[in-house]
Formats: structure tokens, sequence, C-alpha cells
């Protein structure tokens, strides 16, 4: 710690010094330059439009609007201009101004939506977006694009995200994301600013978000901000919608599975927003059961609801706040079996302005995540996991000139994690942490003619270790080799602080969490991008991106075996995890078309991650896939009809055989318990993933509303794909070898479902 604070105080004073010179710079240039700045919106909905392109008409002022739909353009000289706002799926605005020496102008644009002829699956910026921003490993998604996709049941978020190179889930059943490498919890998942610790229902086959009740999603697979810290590989940020301040709207969808519910609408200079979701399977099963159609009980449900409301205080200020909660619940009391967990955020937001160059955002948010089980009635085995995080936040972004953009901002954590387990009614294990995490970061954006570049710092700060303070650097560069094509590059590192009982050798349902002490080391993880992205033709772009990364210290569950008769109460973590190196490198080729009839993208992947615990031998961490082809289609027939199309194939994923089983008398029962004796780790792969899915959607217009019916095809090929190999061990009660047998994923499953809105 003692090495470390010097270049951190020397970092501090640098931040500082660059601060003041930057703000004495923009006072002295600005008495001579004017100033424009401004909301770009929806004028149907009056919601904020991120990534518009806002630029004067031949000329090289230009610039993007942020988080918020706020853009600032400035050191701009004297004269008349042509102003023009553009996004796509918008009509360009235009509007002839006049800026005198020294002027400040707000200019809010409302943009109309327009048709476009087919549906964008990646909507990438135009050229004002190209020249100033990285956009490495980036990629953007509205509910329009995910709803365009064939869907299991409905639209995911999750899913469709999973369809994108470099992104994969475990198997069918899991919404979780592997991103170039990472395990699910290297994600950091966002809702409005808020942390969400494990965002997935059914045992993992739905998100949790509610598609239509959000805004977009920003998944960033590398090159991460200086602003976001505690995870190695990704960040998604979610963004609830602001509400319609027009009118009220309504939104329903009625599918197989679950039904949900949109409704929105104006409040005095704000909006509000809520979204509901309810599965009903245990209901259908129970009337299926009434009817003898069936008697198979499976009584499991989960909801959702989200809400949002802004209050626009002054026209410098507003107020928001939002909330999410969500339960899963399957009460099987057939099965002697009570297993639920969800997830509870609520936050506060203020976005000030305190100037046309210095743009805020702060929040108070809470978050907590819960797991309940129950397993075998009056002497059950209880367990409960519990994760609380109470979070404060400041962004501030100063605009300094045309080419210079300066973000600064901190973050505190206070976490409260508790794991505990106890037989019947004595305790057998507990976990209590309550670490604080911190953070404060820099970043300068610069755009120089043909060049830009984004370079940050991250001081992170964790106490519940001797080492408290380190420092993450970011570093991204891009170079502009023609009009619409680029050379980029990116190094980084990540500190991850707090992790999931990641088991190796079982399945897992849900990610409990544990945070680290001074036990273990802290994983960390080097990153290396470069990349090539070009507009083979106009609407057809191609993207090439290699990444190396290499990651340290993380953590697996020891393969030891424990009984009910010892207690352990605040253990060590160096007790039941063992630390691993890890190494994931890979090359992605996309290929796109944004517009047209026939939209969509194609990719392919060759990628390797493999693992090393201690001086054991290498091995193939459980998520390895070396190839990965993915292909995306929608077809507009007319306006009536739409057809989309999803294919994804990959390379059988690791497993670690079993070769024999040992048997095990637990002190005071008759029955035996067999253990299996693995192999050598992820020594063997399954066959080979394919899954062909078709939807077809048929859109019906009313005079006041609107209704889609869409059917789909999920599995078309009905290919057999495998997600585990497990033993009945019941025959070895009578003297014969255990039964293997292959756990299969989703079978052919036809889905028909009813959505509308008015």
């Amino acid at each position: 710690m003692s090495k470390e604070l010097p270049v951190i105080s020397e970092s501090i004073r640098y931040i500082i010094k660059l601060l003041i010179f930057t703000v004495l710079v923009s006072v002295v240039w600005g008495q001579e330059s004017a100033v424009i700045s401004g909301f770009v919106t929806d004028e149907k909905s009056g919601e904020s439009i991120y990534g518009a392109n806002i630029f004067l008409k031949d000329t090289p002022y230009g610039s993007v609007s942020n988080i918020e739909g706020y853009y600032v353009l400035s050191n701009i000289p004297p004269g008349d201009y042509t102003y023009v706002v553009s996004f796509i799926g918008y009509k360009r605005f235009e509007r002839k101004i006049s800026l005198g020496g020294g002027e400040t102008r707000v200019l809010n644009a409302a943009l109309q939506s327009e048709i476009l002829t087919g549906q964008a699956v990646y909507v990438s910026g135009e050229r004002t977006a190209f020249k100033r921003q990285i956009q490495l490993s980036q990629i953007n998604m509205s509910p329009r694009q995910i709803a365009s996709m064939p869907r299991v049941g409905e639209v995911d978020l999750f899913r469709a995200l999973q369809q994108l190179p470099g992104v994969n889930a475990e198997n069918d059943f899991s919404a979780g994301l592997i991103v170039r490498g990472g395990d699910t919890d290297q994600n950091l998942i966002l809702l409005d600013g808020i942390t969400v610790y494990n965002p997935s229902h059914l045992m993992g086959m739905f998100s949790n978000f509610i598609t239509d009740g959000l805004r977009d999603a920003e998944l960033i697979k590398g090159g991460i901000p200086a602003e976001y810290g505690g995870r190695l590989s990704s960040v998604l940020n979610v963004r609830s919608k602001d509400g319609n301040q027009k009118k009220n709207h309504f939104k329903g969808e009625i599918s197989m599975i679950s039904s949900k519910l949109l409704a929105e609408g104006p409040i005095p200079k704000g909006a509000w927003v809520v979204a509901a979701r309810r599965t009903y399977v245990d209901k259908m099963l129970a009337g299926f059961r009434k009817l003898n159609l069936t008697d198979f009980e499976l009584p499991y449900y989960f909801y959702d609801v989200q809400a949002n409301v802004f209050q626009n205080i002054t026209d410098n200020d507003r107020l928001s706040f939002s909330a999410y909660f969500g339960d899963d619940v399957l009460d099987w009391t057939a099965a002697n079996m009570y297993f639920s967990w969800g997830n509870k955020t609520i936050s506060s937001r203020l976005r000030h302005i305190f100037s046309q160059s210095l743009f805020s955002n702060f929040m108070v948010a809470y978050s907590r995540f819960d797991i309940r089980t129950e397993f075998g009635g009056d002497d059950a085995v209880h367990e409960e996991d519990e994760i609380k995080d109470f979070t404060m936040k400041g962004d501030l972004t100063y605009y300094h000139s045309g080419e210079h953009e300066f973000k600064f901002g901190f973050e505190l954590k206070n976490l409260d994690i508790s794991y505990r387990s106890w037989f019947g009614e004595d305790e057998q294990f507990r976990l209590e942490q309550q670490p604080v995490y911190g953070g404060f970061y820099s970043q300068l954006n610069w755009h120089p003619k043909g060049w830009v570049l984004v370079t940050g710092l991250r001081l992170n700060y964790y106490d519940a270790i001797k080492q408290k303070f380190r420092l993450a650097p970011r570093f991204s560069l891009k170079r502009l080799v023609g009009e619409w094509s680029a050379i980029t590059f990116s190094i980084n590192r990540y500190y991850q602080y707090i992790f999931t009982f990641n088991d190796e050798f079982n399945m897992r349902i849900l990610n409990a969490w544990v945070a680290q002490d001074t036990t273990i080391a802290t994983p960390y993880s080097n990153e290396l991008l470069i990349g090539f992205n070009t507009k083979i033709t106009q609407g057809i772009d191609a993207t090439v991106e290699a990444y190396y990364r290499r990651m340290y210290n993380l953590y697996v569950f020891k393969n030891v075996f424990a009984s009910f008769d010892q207690e352990i109460i605040n253990p060590r973590s160096s007790d039941f995890f063992e630390p691993t190196d890890a190494e994931a490198m890979g090359i992605e080729f996309l290929f796109q078309r944004n517009f047209g009839r026939l939209s969509g993208l194609g990719s392919y992947t060759l990628s390797w991650v493999v693992k090393q615990i201690a001086d054991e031998p290498r091995y193939w961490a459980n998520w390895d896939r070396r190839h990965n082809v993915k292909l995306i289609l929608n077809w507009r027939i007319n306006q009536k009809w739409d057809l989309a199309t999803t294919l994804n194939a990959y390379s059988g994923v690791p497993y670690t055989p079993i070769l024999g089983f040992f048997t095990y008398y637990e002190p005071g029962y008759s029955n035996p318990i067999y253990f299996e004796i693995p192999g050598t780790r992820n020594s063997k792969r399954l066959p080979y993933y394919e899954r062909f899915d078709l939807g077809l959607t048929r859109h019906f217009t009313f005079k006041t509303w609107k209704m889609d019916v869409y059917f789909s095809l999920i599995n078309l090929t009905n290919h057999e794909n495998i997600f585990r190999i497990v033993y009945d061990t019941s025959p070895l009660n009578e003297g014969q070898p255990p039964v293997l047998n292959k756990l299969k994923m989703f079978p052919l499953i036809p889905i028909i479902g009813v959505r509308g809105e008015f």
C-alpha cells in the first residue's frame, strides 16, 4: 500500500491540474466563440434519444447525444449555419440559425419517427458518431430490434444478446451471459445504474427485464470505460423508459407462458411508466390436471414489476425515481421442496446541468438479491443467501471543446453478504461479510482530425483486504483510414472483488455471491483488443475484432465432500475456494445489413478459453467453444407480414467424465450416498450444438390501436442438443451398474402469442 500511495496522489494531482487548465482555457476561448447545447427527444413520446448525430452542415462542428439525449457544440465561430440532427429510424431535422460572438444558444430537437423498410438488427451510428466514438466492442439494442427475433415464449433481452458474436449462454435453460471467455459473474449488469446480481427467471430461461419497459440496452464486450468497475468481462447497461410525456399509452402481450402489461403517461413537467409480467405455468397445469389432460405438476411462477417516474424541477434539473421487484417461487409440497429467489431495487437520481459545458448525474440506490431453499420436509435442509447493496454515485461530463470531453466521477458501495444453512434445528454453516467498495475515475475523450482517443484511470478501493487501493488504467485508440473505415486498439486492466460459488463439477441453478477476504488474492484481468471495421456498401458493414484476455485469481469451489456433523461459522474464503488463472483469446468476424426489406447479421467466432489450478494440468473452461456460427435474418415481406430466422451452431463444450462411484454412509442413516469419482477435468466434449428458430408475425392496424399475432418454431430441425451427462445411481442398490442419461435441451417447440398497444 505504501508503494502505491505516491502514485495515487500524483494521479489525483494530475487530474485536478487538467480540470483547472481546461476550465481556464474554455473561459478565455468562450469569450469569442459560440456554444450550442440542448436535448434530442422523440416527438411522439418526449423520451430522450441516445446516440443522435448533431452537426452544422458543411462544417467540422458535430456531436453525439449522450445517454440523457444531451449534447454540446462548442467553439463555433460567429456566422450563419444549417443545424442538423439525425438518427436512424427518424426523419432528419434541419434548421437555419445565426450565431453571434460569445453567444450561448439552447436548441432542443424533437425528431419524428419514420417507417424503415426492414428492421435493423444492429444499429451503428452515422458519420458524426463514427468520427467521434471508439465503438470498440460496444453494441446497442432497442426493444424494436429485440422484438424482431424469434422468441422462446416472449421477447427477451438476454436471448437477443446471445445471438451476437462473442456472447453465449451456458445452455438453452440459461439466460446468463458468457462474454469472450468470462464466466457469468464477471458481467456488470446495471438497471438504471443499479447493480442487479442475478437477473434471470425460470432456471435461467428468461432475464428479469421486461423488454417493453426498456428504452435501450448497451453491451460493452471489451474496452470498458473507466466509469465502470468491479467486473472482469463486460458491462450491460439497461435503461428503463422515461415514460410518455405526450399521452397515455398502453401495451399488452399474452403468450403460452406469460402475460405482461405496460402503462405510461404524462404528469405535469414529467412522466411515469409501469411494466408488469407474470407467468401462469402453475395455473395452466392445474387446469389441465382438472381436465385429466395430464398428471404433471409444477407449482412454479415468477413475476416482475418495473416502474419509473420523473419530474423536471427546473430547465436544468430533473429528479427521477425507479424501482424493480421480482420473485421466483417453486413451492412443491409433494416433493418436499421450496425454492425462491428474487431481486429488489430502488433508486433516486438527480440530473443537473451546472452550465452548458458541465453535465452531471447523481444517484442513491439500494439493491437486494436473496435465495431461499428448503429440501426434505420436517428434517429439512435450509439455505439462505442474501446480498444487500447500498450505492452512492456521481458522474460528470465537462465539454471543453469540440475535440475534448472530460469525464470524472465517483462510486461508493456498502455491501452486506450473508450465506447460511441449517439441518433441522441445527445451524451448520454461516458466512457474513460487510465490505465497502469504492471508485474514483477520470477519463479524457479527444477527437483530433482522423483520430479518436479515450484514456482513463480508475482508482479502486476495497476495505476488506490489506492492499485497499488499486489503479486500473484504460486506453483506447481509433484511427480513421477512410470515409467509413477505421482501425481500433485498446488495452485495459480490471479488478473484481466479489464472485459466485463456481462449482465446475456440478450443475449451477443460481449464483450465490461471496466477497474477497484477506485469505485470498484479488481477481484481476489484463485485456488487449484490436479491430477493423468498414462499410462495404451503403447499408452493409463488416467488422473484425481480435481479443486476448489474461485473468488471474478466479476462484472455484474446492472438490471436497462434507457432511452435516460439523458446524462451520464465518469460515475463511481460502477454506472453500481455490484460485485458477485463465486465458481467453479469439477473433470475431461480423457482417451486417442495417436497412432494406432483408436485414440481419452473420458472424463467425474462433475462440479458446483455458484455465489452470496451481500446478495441475491446464484444462478447457466449462464454456470453451472453438467454433461458433450465428445468423439472424429479418425479412419484411410486406406491411402486414414479417419473417425472422436465427441460427446458432457451435463446437461441443467440455465436460468432466465420471470414472466410477464410492459409497458413503451418513452417521445415523441406513441408506448409502453414492459419490462420483471424476476423471481428468473437462477432458471430453459434448456433441456439437445446433439450433435453428423461425418466427412469423402478422401486423394488424385499427383506428386507435395495433395488434401483432406471432408464431415461432424453436429448434425447427429438432436437433438433439445435450447440455449435461448424468448417471442414475439407483441400480447400485440392486448391485447393477449406474445408467448414463443425456439431459437434452429444447426439442421442436411451437409458440404462439398476441401483443397489442393503444
